[in-house]
């Protein structure tokens, strides 16, 4: 066996290869926390076989800045161990190969790269992980669900997205992919015995050299752990090629759930008066973003706007206030008489049009249906043809992750890859965002449209919840901050809910566009997630708990040490609840400084943010 450590000697990863057989182990702080695993790969249906040729480990660091994002800077220490290999196929075909293996102060990566492969060889992964522990608790992703667990090992459903956290007790793990391009999308399952965490894929085509994606493994004590080693995803891409000093992140207001509402005898639809609306008030309120959903365009043609609306004026109308309009695209119009326009004809117009970004729906349920590793090179190409034209793009509906790929490609600015908010109509409650937050989140930036503000009268809107929407304003604001990573977010609500908590809106038009440095501080799948990022030299800080609520503690040794700053605390009053009392919050003001404990009683279904100013 081969030992790696990390830089830091508290992770090492055990590569055993003996008996035409690759395994991988890992250890933290000398506790064993997954046994000797077994990678195993198929091609043309014949199980790979392994024999080393040599090896060669070196430490490394990766220091590169990033256009946006939680953190300016990014900066990962590891050690990589290198090993060339032989592998060959039951009946004799031969291949020469490398096992990548990266060791960080908090978790692993490694991948396989596979060189010469005949045309459309069919490749195929059946690798396990085995927990020391096996009592542990999984967690993973739902759709647009909320994320299933705590569940056994043994009770896992034969698919399960990425990443999945699996709780041992004193360590928590979670198992994730990075740097994926044209191969199929990991998923997760039980092995036979029902003790390990097996991977479960469609078979790749492929030839030449074959880069598989780096299969990864954080580890931490708490969730909040796991989080703060997501850079790692960054680092295991490539840097970008090209020019994108173009690419913007910010915030967006978003037409869709005001649709039918009436202000002052004004009614919201699908008109150029409704539409300058939006952003005569991104324009007030400093929002870089309106984004303008589905029915914008003829039934069967995206690149005609319905009568009576000049999407031209409305755009160029935009960007005359500098408020950049993302339109709304998928292929619900392709059908037998109306074929799919080609995608770089819709790109190129949306650009002539002065568009800013599109947001993409239902890349793979309507039109064209693609299978796992199709619809990861045509996610991709989408990418690229919308980074040509100089637009950004958000994917909504069942997206690929693409952990880090943000790196590559700035442009790729968000992904729903969660339950966004109020999306079938259906309004998550206080327990579904803290699971999301914990589970989904990990898997980089989501694109969930929070922020409502009109609690009491969103079941009464024409685009409102069929179930009941239980939330508080003030965690309301506290879901926008936690999901706001510094790429794009998108806000739920009308101007004119905005307008009227205009004290508490405050709190959102503070925050920058992207961030310096981030701290996941709690990360509590069964009551609270609390964050904190940083700006120059101000914190912002936000706190959203599940139906229990209860009496926050935040420890306030982010702050710099010695220096006092003004917070302006945005909370749940003491009458505050989720259900019968959402609209009630206060705004106060405290001088607060590090080394101090602040507390703050939370409502059920509650939360608070609060913004900290150096003076």
């Amino acid at each position: 066996m081969s030992i790696i450590q990390s830089v830091d000697r508290n992770t090492e990863v055990g590569v055993t290869i003996e008996a035409d057989s690759l395994f991988i182990g890992l250890w933290r702080d000398k506790r064993e926390l997954i046994h000797s695993s077994p990678i195993n790969l198929f091609l043309n249906r014949e199980v790979l076989q392994w024999s080393l040729i040599s090896q060669k480990t070196s430490d490394k660091k990766d220091v590169f800045s990033v256009p946006f994002g939680e953190f300016q800077t990014v900066v990962q220490e590891y050690t990589e161990t290198v090993f060339r290999l032989s592998t060959q196929t039951e009946s004799g075909s031969k291949f020469l190969a490398e096992l990548l293996v990266r060791v960080y102060a908090g978790g692993m990566a490694y991948r396989i790269v596979l060189n010469n492969l005949p045309e459309n060889s069919k490749l195929l992964e059946n690798s396990e992980w085995i927990p020391a522990n096996v009592n542990g608790k999984c967690y993973t992703p739902n759709g647009e669900g909320m994320p299933i667990g705590p569940t056994a090992i043994c009770n896992l459903k034969p698919k399960h997205t990425t990443p999945v956290i699996y709780d041992m007790g004193l360590y928590k793990l979670a198992f994730h992919e990075s740097d994926l391009h044209n191969y199929s999308q990991l998923y997760l399952s039980k092995g036979s015995d029902g003790k390990s965490i097996q991977m479960v894929q469609e078979e790749t085509i492929c030839s030449g050299t074959v880069k598989l994606p780096w299969r990864v493994v954080l580890t931490g004590k708490e969730i909040a752990d796991l989080h703060n080693q997501k850079n790692m995803y960054l680092s295991l891409n490539e840097e970008p090629n090209g020019d994108y000093s173009w690419v913007k992140p910010g915030i967006s207001m978003w037409d869709w759930r005001v649709k039918g509402c009436v202000y002052n005898g004004f009614t919201y639809g699908m008109n150029n008066e409704s539409l300058k609306r939006f952003i005569d008030f991104c324009a007030e309120m400093g929002l870089e973003y309106f984004l303008l959903d589905a029915e914008w365009h003829e039934k069967h043609n995206p690149l005609e706007a319905i009568a009576g609306l000049d999407i031209k004026d409305i755009i160029a109308y935009g960007n005359r206030k500098k408020v950049g309009v993302f339109l709304y695209y998928d292929l619900h119009y392709v059908d037998q008489d109306h074929p799919a326009i080609d995608f770089e004809t819709v790109a190129s117009a949306f650009a002539d049009y002065g568009a800013k970004g599109i947001k993409y729906g239902f890349l793979s349920s309507a039109g064209s249906k693609y299978k796992s590793q199709r619809k990861v090179a045509k996610t991709e190409e989408i990418i690229q043809i919308a980074a040509k034209n100089k637009l950004l793009i958000d994917f909504h509906d069942g997206p690929i992750p693409f952990s880090g790929l943000e790196r590559t490609y700035p442009n790729y600015i968000n992904r729903e890859y969660c339950h966004a908010q109020l999306d079938c109509r259906r309004a998550f409650s206080p327990e579904s965002f803290v699971k999301m937050a914990c589970v989904n989140l990990l898997a980089g930036p989501i694109d969930q449209t929070n922020g409502t503000y009109a609690l009491n009268e969103m079941k009464s809107r024409e685009k409102g919840p069929l179930n009941e929407y239980n939330s508080t304003v003030a965690s309301e604001t506290a879901r926008f901050f936690i999901t706001h990573t510094g790429h794009l977010s998108v806000l739920i609500d009308a101007p004119e809910a905005y307008k009227a908590k205009s004290d508490l809106f405050a709190f959102i038009c503070s925050l920058p566009t992207t961030w310096d440095e981030t701290r996941y501080q709690e990360m509590k799948i069964d009551s609270h997630v609390a964050v904190v990022r940083r700006k120059g030299e101000d914190w912002f800080a936000g706190v959203v708990y599940n139906e229990k609520g209860g009496k926050h503690l935040m420890n306030l040794d982010f702050l710099e040490s010695g220096a006092k700053y003004e917070a302006m605390i945005f909370c749940d009053a003491p009458e505050t609840h989720f259900k019968n009392n959402k609209e009630a919050y206060q705004v106060k003001k405290e001088i607060l400084q590090s080394g101090k404990t602040l507390e703050i009683m939370v409502a059920p279904g509650g939360g608070y943010t609060i913004m900290f100013k150096k003076q």
